[in-house]
């Protein structure tokens, strides 16, 4: 009779144990495509919610440090056939105690590699962005006067190559350098006559005036291409505080490609992580991490309507010491802030580690 009653404890205990598993998979399976709610007087939630994982899968928080390109492998891939005329080293100036290499070709071609960076630059791209301005930093919106990349959004294949196969082969050199992408891009379509008509409207903007033209030959993709561990994008926002040592720089992968090729890549403040440090880690909700956000403005006072308009679950890098190449990439839900006063136009962001409900500053 004893047996038997351990026997049926046992089943009952992994019932519970079962029941359990299947809430935490479940709230995970139940996070909505969009949130539209009030949370409170004048905080407003009309999001679209970006949670790219798969639910089957463990969620893990890593040990990080910057991503120190391969010098000769990068030299080989954009700068074997140039013929240089100035080759320089020195030591970077940022936290990795790394070798910064420089090189300049006879056509205006330029390559920096070295510390949490790798830049080729091209007179043509020199060129194009003159005419096309696309938000470097994530809070750089149309209201900076500059900004016009909505304007070559609409999709269209050039002659010389389709975008999908130009991305391909951006994408097969960065996985080449041991960098893995996000599956999402975003691509521009840079066309001629979008190009001429941008420069003539903006001429009065710029600081050097060239008079520059372009032609069918000067079409080209620009891809602004995302980080990611296990799948899940790398978020690329600035947050942490210079004076206390703990700021995040924004981490960039942008690409500009023509007929010929690769004419502009900024790789900057990427992660290699560490998969022995790799810990499993158990999530709160959307709802609790939207509570963290609510608690925030409890105790101040709102003059004008904040709305929340993107979600988005991802890794965010925070620094495990001060100004040191030492960091840990955590599961975030992070949240982006308009607030609707006359003459703001910046967005702000609220970072909610993912596993602990705490801000992230």
């Amino acid at each position: 009779m004893n047996k038997i009653k351990i026997i049926f404890i046992t089943i009952v205990c992994l019932a519970i144990l079962s029941s359990c598993s299947s809430v935490t998979r479940s709230s995970l399976a139940d996070v909505p495509s969009e949130v539209n709610q009030t949370l409170d007087d004048n905080l407003v939630v009309n999001a679209k919610v970006n949670f790219p994982i798969d639910i089957k899968n463990d969620i893990y928080k890593y040990k990080a440090r910057f991503f120190i390109a391969n010098s000769e492998k990068t030299y080989d891939e954009l700068f074997i056939n140039k013929n240089v005329t100035t080759k320089r080293e020195n030591p970077s100036e940022d936290e990795t105690n790394s070798t910064n290499h420089y090189y300049l070709s006879d056509d205006g071609c330029s390559l920096i590699c070295g510390g949490a960076s790798v830049t080729f630059s091209t007179p043509f791209s020199t060129k194009i962005f003159t005419s096309f301005h696309e938000r470097y930093s994530y809070g750089f919106l149309a209201s900076d006067g500059l900004y016009n990349a909505d304007l070559f959004l609409e999709k269209k294949d050039f002659s010389f190559l389709t975008a999908e196969d130009a991305a391909d082969k951006v994408k097969t050199i960065l996985t080449d350098w041991d960098i893995e992408l996000y599956s999402e891009i975003d691509t521009y379509y840079i066309d001629y006559k979008n190009l001429n008509e941008q420069y003539t409207k903006l001429s009065d903007s710029l600081t050097n005036k060239n008079n520059y033209s372009w032609s069918e030959d000067d079409n080209c993709y620009y891809f602004r291409l995302y980080q990611s561990v296990d799948n899940i994008p790398v978020a690329n926002i600035v947050h942490g505080n210079i004076d206390d040592g703990s700021a995040i720089s924004e981490n960039n992968i942008q690409v500009v490609y023509s007929k010929d090729g690769i004419q502009y890549l900024n790789c900057e403040f990427l992660y290699s992580i560490d998969e022995k440090s790799k810990e499993k880690v158990e999530l709160i909700s959307l709802d609790e991490a939207l509570e963290t956000v609510k608690s925030k403005y409890n105790n101040i006072i709102i003059f004008s309507e904040i709305d929340i308009t993107n979600i988005d679950f991802s890794y965010v890098s925070v620094r495990n010491s001060k100004n040191d190449n030492d960091f840990k990439l955590v599961p975030a839900w992070v949240f982006e802030l308009h607030q609707n006063d006359e003459g703001q136009g910046n967005c702000e962001y609220i970072i909610v580690n993912a596993e602990t409900g705490e801000e992230i500053i």
